[in-house]
């Protein structure tokens, strides 16, 4: 990974270079040396000593996006050094720049009703899920009543379902986007989503979540201490048993003798989750149930668990998104393989996340041409309401004079390539 140890550019120049191009190098400054972004976020562990330095020299870091720059926070997790936006000053970044973009990105929080997602001035979000962290001891175990509130027709929802809680924390942890040069792989997701605060259910995330870190043999007691730390919590004894949430990649589910056996990548633990469960997650996620099979599509899994009476680690409620090989989430597998498309031309874009709802987005909004530009999967074609839903969506993108890249599923995938400027 190159690294650009250079002096401070004027602040000006990189204005100028912002302006004349979408497709902007954005540089940090780092205890007054300016570094590519991309750079830091691809390999921060190179970056360590410029972190420490500008930690002990000014206390943050730097974005040179818009003349005079605009502070970033420092963060520390689990040894590594993470970017964030300063509190409340997202909107004043430049309108191309990452921290920018994500804080205006299309989501699905819309979706919620006051209380539900509550984000606060310090780049936290405290999230109110509909599944209880915190139940008393005598309750029963078993499947967890949803919200089932309706999707669409202009209600909102009041609390935020397990698969509307992935994609706030794979929004949040700009896992939803993709820049030509990346790499990425589940040590790179994990390394986001566990710089992330808020809490859940008043619960603080960095105690109600477990994310699976990637497996090396080297880190081994590192890992198992992480692990036992956090199973510790379950099993205090006290009027209410906790619960608390498991994100990885799904391995294996198998049949056991009384329930289902669910294997996560890079974890050694397995959960035991119930028949009732395991079909209701299914049924939510067919277009991921049905790549269970695929080596090429990853498949993550948000888990609330809980330690029964008898030890067991169980899954009281699930939740499956399906990912491409580079983790962006994809509605179907033909998104993934666009996707995969997408990254393999060289083009930067994002993935629209719909949370708990059925918001109409695009499939994907690209985000490296002069004007806005989608691209559209249509892969339902023969379905009288999918195909009127489809003209609705042309009319508006050409009433708006957006720029539209379409894949009729059907025919061989358009051109993907950006044109020359």
């Amino acid at each position: 990974m190159r690294v650009c140890l250079l002096a401070q550019p004027a602040v000006g120049v990189e204005m100028e270079k912002i302006a004349r191009s979408d497709r902007i190098e954005q540089r940090i400054d780092l205890g007054g040396q300016a570094l590519v972004l991309d750079d830091i976020l691809q390999d921060p562990v190179r970056h360590r000593k410029w972190f420490e330095l500008a930690r002990a020299s000014h206390g943050h870091a730097r974005c040179l996006c818009v003349p005079g720059g605009r502070r970033l926070q420092i963060r520390l997790r689990e040894g590594l050094y993470h970017l964030a936006v300063w509190p409340e000053d997202a909107l004043s970044h430049h309108g191309k720049c990452t921290f920018r973009m994500r804080a205006e990105a299309e989501t699905g929080r819309a979706g919620y009703g006051k209380g539900a997602i509550i984000e606060k001035p310090d780049g936290s979000v405290d999230i109110h899920a509909d599944v209880p962290l915190k139940v008393r001891v005598e309750a029963k175990t078993g499947p967890t009543q949803r919200n089932e509130e309706p999707k669409s027709g202009g209600k909102t929802r009041a609390k935020v379902g397990m698969l509307g809680m992935l994609h706030s924390l794979w929004e949040r942890a700009g896992l939803n986007e993709w820049r030509p040069g990346w790499t990425r792989d589940w040590w790179r997701c994990r390394r986001e989503l566990i710089n992330l605060d808020g809490k859940v259910n008043g619960e603080p995330m960095e105690d109600a979540l477990y994310c699976v870190p990637a497996w090396r043999e080297s880190e081994r007691g590192a890992i198992e201490a992480a692990w036992a730390k956090f199973r510790s919590r379950l099993e205090r004894q006290s009027a209410y048993r906790l619960r608390g949430l498991v994100v990885g990649e799904l391995k294996s589910v198998e049949l056991s003798k009384y329930s289902y056996k669910v294997k996560l990548k890079h974890h050694m633990h397995a959960f035991f989750v119930d028949k009732a469960i395991l079909e209701r997650a299914q049924q939510s996620a067919p277009s991921a149930a049905a790549q269970f099979d695929n080596p090429g599509a990853h498949i993550i899994m948000i888990m609330v668990v809980e330690v029964t009476r008898t030890g067991t680690l169980k899954g009281v409620d699930l939740s499956f998104m399906l990912t491409s090989r580079d983790f962006i989430p994809a509605d179907s597998s033909y998104e993934m393989q666009m996707a995969d498309a997408l990254v393999d031309a060289g083009r930067a874009f994002t993935k629209p996340l719909r949370y708990d709802g059925e918001a109409e987005f695009p499939d994907f909004r690209l985000q490296d041409e002069d004007g806005e530009c989608v691209v559209e999967v249509w892969g339902l074609m023969g379905n009288p309401d999918y195909e009127l839903r489809k003209e609705e969506k042309i009319k508006s993108y050409q009433a708006r004079g957006v720029q539209v890249i379409e894949w009729d599923t059907r025919g061989p995938m358009p051109a993907l390539m950006r044109t020359a400027a």
